[in-house]
Parts: structure tokens; sequence; C-alpha cells
């Protein structure tokens, strides 16, 4: 029985919605990818299983005791509905072979995005960091302001 689920974004350790619930009942983390490719749709990253891209994100391990509780409020928060046709649900569980850093394969649970996403909003390294823009934006500007006050000192 499988006892793991693959996180690529807001579910990740520390984001937003790794809750109490979550790492309260966690036994472990761990780095690894996946195939597939993940978008940022602004908000939020979504995940296709699809192409021979990598996926960097973390593979959350639970009791087997735990797991079903802890799919029930990961299938609210994704919107999943095992009793829906795929096409109903905004996203869909699958299994899929997870990489982890020291080259083990583990079979794990994911939610993968229904719809297909823009291309350009592909991202390229296939790992989602919230906020990512604004941060390189905001030391961008910084970097600027330094520069300009640097340059116009009497």
């Amino acid at each position: 029985m499988l006892n793991s689920i693959f996180v690529y974004g807001t579910l990740k350790e520390g984001n937003v919605y790794d809750r109490d619930t979550f790492s309260s009942n966690r036994l472990s983390v761990e780095r690894a990818t996946i195939i597939g490719s993940i978008y940022d749709i602004k908000t939020h990253p979504v995940l296709k299983l699809d192409g021979n891209g990598i996926v960097r994100g973390e593979i959350h391990t639970y009791h087997a005791r735990d797991l079903e509780a802890i799919l029930f409020v990961m299938d609210k928060i994704e919107t999943y509905d095992s009793r829906r046709a795929k096409c109903h649900n905004k996203y869909n569980r699958e299994i899929v072979t997870a990489r982890t850093e020291d080259d083990r394969e583990i079979k794990t649970y994911v939610y993968e995005y229904y719809k297909n996403p823009r291309e350009s909003a592909k991202i390229q390294d296939g790992m989602w960091e919230p906020y990512r823009d604004k941060i390189i934006k905001r030391f961008l500007y910084n970097h600027a302001v330094r520069l300009y006050k640097f340059l116009n000192k009497k």
C-alpha cells in the first residue's frame, strides 16, 4: 500500500497548505523528482504528467493508518473527487514513480492538473518556489536604487 505523496508547490514543507494536519502526522520529507512538466499559473503551480521533463518536489511519507485522513484533506484542497469523471475534477490523484536524491524509486501519489496550461507558463527548471518572481524583482529594484544613489552622489 502506498503511504506517500509527491508534492511540488503549495503543499511542500513550509508553504501555504503545509498544515499542522500534515506536518504533525508526517514521518519524513525527502527531495525527489518525477517525470512531467510544471507550470506557474500565477497563484500556484500545476503539474502535467506528460513529456520527459523533470519536476522537482518532495515526497511526504505518512503512517499507513493516517494516510486516508491526509488524502481526504488534500483531496479537498485539490478539489479532487474520486467519484467524478476525471474531466470534472480540477486535479486528479495519480500514482507515479518518484526518484529520491539517493537514487531510490518510490511509488507515490501526486495531484495532476486536468486542464492544459499555456506553454508560456512552463517552469523550465522544474522547480516552483513561491514568490520567486517577486524576490527577483525586489532584488533587481534594490540593486538599481543603490546603483542610482551611488552614481548620483555629489
